[in-house]
């Protein structure tokens, strides 16, 4: 991984050649919605412990809240450099609203 975000190389974690490139994820408690339950996933961080720090940033401004981790991937022909880089500075705009009280975008 390099500092700057995703490692698309071959140093990234694959579990096979020709596998996804694997991001992380935040998911935030399900809350009823019309009688629905709706969760949000913020997604994509380039590490675990980006997401994980997002996490408990969530959790100590919403004490209660359980907001968790995960880990996801994207197919190959998806997981472009510029797409995986934009991801996650909208991951980050969007984690950044959340932690603000900004009602999430449509």
């Amino acid at each position: 991984m390099n500092a700057r975000g995703f490692d698309v190389g071959a140093n990234f974690q694959r579990a096979l050649p020709g596998d996804g490139i694997l991001f992380w994820f935040i998911s935030t408690p399900a809350v009823q919605v019309n009688g629905l339950a709706v969760a949000q996933m913020v997604a994509p961080f380039p590490t675990e412990a980006e997401a994980q720090r997002g996490a408990s940033l969530l959790n100590e401004r919403y004490p209660g809240n359980n907001c968790w981790v995960g880990r996801g991937e994207y197919e190959p022909r998806y997981a472009t450099t510029d797409r995986l880089m934009r991801g996650a500075q909208r991951a980050r705009a969007d984690l950044a609203g959340l932690l603000a009280g900004i009602e999430r975008r449509a």
